[in-house]
């Protein structure tokens, strides 16, 4: 049976005739909401037009028939929502409606016909919002953003130059269309549409900084920049300058959703140098440990507001407070976890059901330069857990603790035993007793556990390699990050994160993967052909960049910077290595010499055919036919 739920739903299966009938009813078409989705059979829509009370349509499913928009009632004097996914054979006169909303979800067009995503006329002229996370070939020359307050586009876009002047209130999409937003606006950046709000889906927000300061928002939202993209930033310093220096003139709040998601470490370099510029980076995170500063007790409170990375010393704090906070939330017996952290249920045990036998421990006599030891336990295994904490990231942490455990090995049980306290050898008799132990296996082995801010990654390749020659089923070495952060009024909490393997092995794989991603990307076979070419050397794959040095020469500066796009090469050819004639040798022999644009930093042009990408071989390589065209054409002029 045919029926409409009360929020507008279809249901039953559907036909445009029993729909024509249906909506001739005048209490029938005065529905303000319609749902369309799979399980119907129509054909031209055309019964559309009797709904001339609705104020949202959702349109879903896989229809096998052109979706003509125009077929839409004419709305005025209200708002009108549109939103279009699924399948369809094409869709057309999208941009002929009434909308103040039009939305395109993900969309499957089997018979899709550029032109129709090409309006010559002006459009849009009652739109507030649009977007689209599908790549539809949309071209917006001809957009009338007179009411738009919303944009959101994934993929390349053509024609952003509509936007000029444009103050909006969102403005969201991935790498692709922000690269589309730059080479609108590169050379008129007044023009750059601004925006109260930015959102990136995909590909790295922050490393788009040069972008921001001319969209200049007050809010930024990423919700794919994560902790490997700002350690990329970090590890070049010349280019996390130039980020700081391209962000907003005026204090933004950068919001980024992965930043405490799975393993952490803390960007503090990029944090540090946000703040000085008088921005904000702050991280959604229910998951944090509220700490009382003054008993160092931690419990678990959920944020009343987002939360900004700190460090210890802006809290005036230092390794003795974190020893306090571990010290303090050690689980009372060694079954208890750390509140509202199950160390049993990571794949890295932090305590293995550990007793705490003692701080800032000397194994050594006096008379012995040997070091404290920051905590010392043991697990039920009988095995000896060296902790060495650290209140940011010190690349000395490691070694030290490995001359800590070193000591220890020397120490048989009995004398461990001996040098404990009166107190925490009974409690450790006790332990015992619950464990199977005896003194003869007590300190037979030794595990450490570092505890800091941060690592970088020369101590976690370390780590990584000396726990693969263990071989055990609890590793030799577990790195805890504690990362403070603090709320809008100024409570502090703790986020703890135990870091995974680097993995350097794979890191170095999934950069082939990254590489290879980036060459399919293009379905240029020509443009695919040349970079396979290329494939090994210099890449940026965050920003599809393959970098060229000409003349096969490595100590030469960069001379060439390849993107790779969906349907050609871009190239910037650098301004320290423009050349004589060089504009009119591109204009002369390039397919395309519209695409040829003179920039601050060189000078810019596609590659689209097989030929051009000859001719840029030749370029790179400076061969003899390269020189000879290059002359001749000198001395033509």
């Amino acid at each position: 049976m045919n029926t409409i739920e009360k929020n507008g739903t279809l249901v039953g299966t559907w036909t445009d005739d029993f729909a024509t009938k249906f909506f001739s009813d005048a209490k029938n078409a005065g529905i303000t909401k319609l749902i369309i989705n799979n399980g119907h059979s129509f054909q031209n829509f055309a019964w559309l037009s009797k709904l001339t009370n609705l104020e949202e349509i959702t349109i879903s499913g896989t229809h096998n028939t052109i979706l003509d928009l125009s077929v839409l009632p004419t709305i005025e004097g209200r708002d009108f929502s549109v939103s279009i996914s699924g399948s369809f054979n094409n869709i057309t006169n999208w941009y002929s409606t009434s909308a103040t909303s039009l939305f395109f979800g993900h969309i499957e067009l089997s018979q899709l016909n550029a032109d129709d995503w090409a309006p010559a006329e002006k459009w849009g002229q009652r739109l507030k919002s649009f977007e689209t996370f599908y790549s539809l070939p949309i071209d917006f020359c001809n957009l009338d953003p007179q009411q738009l307050t919303s944009f959101a586009v994934e993929s390349s876009a053509l024609g952003l130059e509509s936007l000029a002047g444009c103050s909006l209130d969102y403005f969201g999409g991935d790498d692709d269309s922000w690269n589309s937003l730059y080479m609108a606006f590169k050379d008129n950046t007044d023009q750059c549409p601004t925006a109260k709000e930015v959102v990136f889906n995909n590909g790295s927000g922050i490393g788009w900084g040069h972008l921001l300061k001319w969209v200049a928002p007050q809010k930024v939202i990423s919700f794919t920049d994560t902790i490997e993209d700002l350690r990329k930033i970090e590890s070049d310093p010349q280019k996390m300058s130039s980020i700081i220096a391209g962000m907003p003139s005026a204090p933004c709040t950068f919001t980024m959703h992965n930043i405490l998601d799975g393993t952490f470490l803390t960007p503090l370099e990029f944090i540090a140098a946000m703040k000085e510029k008088g921005h904000t980076v702050v991280f959604p995170d229910s998951s944090a440990l509220y700490l009382d500063k003054e008993t160092h007790q931690a419990s678990s409170v959920t944020p009343t507001s987002e939360l900004t990375m700190t460090t210890f010393a802006d809290f005036g704090m230092n390794e003795s407070d974190i020893q306090k906070i571990l010290v303090n939330n050690f689980p009372a017996t060694y079954t208890e976890p750390l509140e509202s952290f199950d160390w049993r249920e990571n794949r890295r045990l932090l305590h293995n059901n550990c007793i705490l036998l003692a701080t800032e421990f000397s194994p050594l006599p006096a008379d012995i330069a040997g070091g404290r030891i920051d905590m010392l336990a043991m697990d039920q295994t009988g095995c000896s857990v060296v902790f060495e904490l650290k209140d940011k990231n010190d690349s000395g942490q490691l070694g030290q603790a490995l001359s800590y455990v070193s000591i220890l090995s020397e120490l048989d049980g009995e004398t461990l035993f001996s040098l404990l306290s009166i107190d925490t050898q009974q409690e450790l008799t006790e332990f015992m007793e619950k464990s199977g132990l005896k003194k003869a296996d007590l300190n037979r082995n030794q595990r450490i556990v570092l505890v800091a801010e941060s690592f970088d990654a020369r101590t976690q390749i370390s780590v990584d390699w000396m726990n693969a020659m263990h071989e055990e089923d609890i590793p030799f070495i577990d790195c805890i990050c504690i990362v403070p952060l603090k709320d809008t009024q100024n409570n502090m909490y703790l986020h703890l994160a135990p870091i995974e393997p680097f993995g350097l092995g794979q890191k170095l794989s999934a950069r082939k993967e990254d590489i290879d991603r980036v060459i399919s990307y293009t379905t240029n076979e020509a443009a695919r052909s040349f970079i396979e070419q290329y494939k090994e050397g210099e890449w940026n794959t965050n920003f599809n960049v393959r970098y060229i040095r000409s003349g096969n020469n490595s100590s030469e500066k960069r001379t060439w910077k390849v993107f790779v796009r969906k349907n050609y090469l871009s190239v910037l050819q650098m301004k320290h290595y423009r050349f004589g004639n060089d504009h009119l040798f591109w204009s002369t022999y390039l397919s395309n010499p519209d695409s040829i644009s003179e920039t601050t930093k060189g000078m810019t042009f596609q590659l689209v055919t097989q030929e051009d990408m000859e001719l840029f071989q030749n370029a790179i390589r400076r061969n003899p036919w390269f020189s000879a065209k290059l002359r001749a054409l000198t001395e033509s002029t």
